[in-house]
C-alpha cells in the first residue's frame, strides 16, 4: 500500500497539466462518450488516478462525481474534522452551500488558517496548487494509509524540527527556514512562496510550497534584497540564478550544471545544507 507522500509525489508531477484526458481514460476505460471535451470537469478523476498509481484505496474513490464521494466517505466512516486536514487526505468544496460537493483535491500541506492543496481542473483547467480557506470546505476523506506511513518535507506541516532533511524537495520545512533566514517576522512565516506566476515554473524546480496569484511574495522579495537583485517578489530565473551563484559562493554545490537558473534537486540540497549550516545568510 502506497503512503501519503507517494500520493503526493505522484500528484506533483502533474502540475501544470492542461488536459484531463488520461484521467478521463482511466476512469472511463478509454471511452469518452461520457465526456463533453474540455467542458467536462475531471476533478474527482484526477485524484482517482493519483491514488490508483500509488495504490492506495479511499473511501468513494474511484469517481468522477463528487457528492459520490462524499456519501461513501460518510458512510464508510472515513470522513475527519477539516481543521485536523494532513498531507495526502482528500478535501471536497461546496461553493454555493447547497449541500451537494463542487469539487474535490488533494490536501498538500495544512496551514493552521488554511489547506494548500493539488487539484486538476483548477485555475482555468489544469492541475494546479491552490490555497484554500476553511469556509468553503465541505468534507475532508481520510485514504487507508499504512500508519506506519511516515512523510518528509515533501508532505510535512510540521515547523519544530531543528535540522531539514537534505533531500532535493523545498517543501514548507525549508521554506519556513529560508523564511527566517531572511529575517521575516513571525507573523509573515508560513512555509509558502506566495504569490509567484505560474509561468514562472519551471525556474522554481523543486521549490514545490508555491501559491500561484501572481501578487508577489514578500519572502522573496526579501530574498532578492539580500542577494542584490531586483525585488519585486516574484521568483525567476533571475531569482534562481542569483541564489545559485550565492550558494556556489558559499562553497555549497548546485550540481554539475552550476547557475543555470533552475533550481532543481542539487540546488535545493545546497540550499537546505547552507540553512542547516546557518550559513545562508549571516
Amino acid at each position: 500500500m502506497g503512503s501519503a507522500s507517494d500520493v503526493l509525489r505522484i500528484a506533483r508531477n502533474e502540475l501544470g497539466n492542461t488536459s484531463g484526458k488520461k484521467y478521463w481514460d482511466a476512469y472511463f476505460n478509454g471511452s469518452m462518450s461520457y465526456v463533453n471535451g474540455s467542458q467536462t470537469p475531471y476533478c474527482a478523476c484526477f485524484v482517482s488516478w493519483v491514488l490508483s498509481k500509488a495504490s492506495v484505496k479511499a473511501a468513494g474513490i474511484p469517481a468522477a462525481y463528487c457528492p459520490y464521494i462524499c456519501r461513501d466517505g460518510r458512510n464508510a466512516g472515513k470522513t475527519v474534522s477539516k481543521y485536523s486536514a494532513q498531507p495526502g487526505d482528500i478535501v471536497l468544496f461546496d461553493w454555493d452551500g447547497d449541500g451537494l460537493s463542487d469539487h474535490v483535491g488533494l490536501v498538500e500541506t495544512n496551514q493552521g488558517s488554511y489547506l494548500q492543496t493539488i487539484e486538476g481542473n483548477t485555475n482555468g483547467g489544469i492541475v494546479s496548487r491552490r490555497t484554500r480557506y476553511f469556509s468553503g470546505i465541505c468534507h475532508i476523506i481520510r485514504p487507508d494509509y499504512s500508519k506506519n506511513s511516515k512523510t518528509s518535507d515533501k508532505s510535512n506541516t510540521s515547523k519544530n524540527d531543528s535540522k531539514l532533511e537534505v533531500d532535493g524537495w523545498a517543501g514548507p520545512l525549508t521554506i519556513t527556514a529560508l523564511q527566517k533566514a531572511v529575517g521575516l517576522d513571525e507573523y509573515y512565516i508560513d512555509g509558502i512562496l506566495s504569490g509567484q506566476y505560474i509561468e514562472n515554473r519551471e525556474y522554481l524546480g523543486n521549490i514545490w510550497s508555491c501559491g500561484w496569484n501572481g501578487y508577489g511574495s514578500y519572502t522573496v522579495k526579501k530574498l532578492q534584497m539580500l542577494l542584490g537583485i531586483h525585488a519585486d517578489g516574484i521568483w525567476g530565473k533571475v531569482t534562481s540564478m542569483a541564489l545559485q551563484k550565492h550558494l556556489i559562493g558559499l562553497g555549497y554545490s548546485c550540481g554539475p550544471d552550476g547557475v543555470d537558473g533552475y533550481f532543481g534537486y542539487n540546488s535545493c540540497c545546497a540550499l537546505q545544507k547552507a540553512l542547516n549550516d546557518g550559513k545562508l545568510f549571516k
